[in-house]
């Protein structure tokens, strides 16, 4: 019992394993050190899901310039420090979940010359608010004279 339960966990790393080389770019050797890093990482519950969406992720915003540099990427920093890891989990899937213009209708905006997300309305003057205010005072009003 406890041989398949290690053939199948061994199985699992190795594959973990060469989804982060994939993924990250980084071909390394899966050492016993690395094994016992990824069964502490399995231990989370993530899935292999879960690495790619934070390893691709990272590499993307590596490849943009954005924020992180490119050790972020490094087994040691990703895999090994599983509260980084979570963190990062955490932040990647806020932001997947994050409202976006379809495609379709990004092209057909931009092919028009129009900007694919509205234009921020700004902060409202104090005129215009005093404006609102009385208009809504006599929508009210009218309310309460039916």
């Amino acid at each position: 019992m406890s041989t398949k339960w290690s053939q199948e966990c061994c199985d699992l790393v190795n594959a973990l394993h060469a989804v982060y080389c994939e993924c990250s770019g980084l071909p390394i050797a899966n050492t016993l050190q690395r094994v016992f890093c990824w069964e502490s990482w399995l231990s989370h519950g993530w899935t292999e899901a879960d690495l790619r969406l934070v390893v691709t992720t990272l590499r993307r915003k590596c490849e943009k310039g954005e924020r992180w540099a490119c050790s972020s990427l490094l087994f040691s920093r990703l895999i090994r420090d599983t509260d980084r890891f979570e963190e990062l989990l955490s932040e990647f899937r806020a932001m997947a979940r994050t409202k976006r213009t379809e495609s379709g209708k990004a092209s057909v905006l931009r092919a028009t010359g129009r900007p694919t997300e509205p234009p921020d309305p700004g902060p409202k003057s104090a005129e215009q608010v005093m404006r609102e205010s009385e208009a809504l005072k006599k929508l009210l009003e009218t309310r309460d004279n039916l």
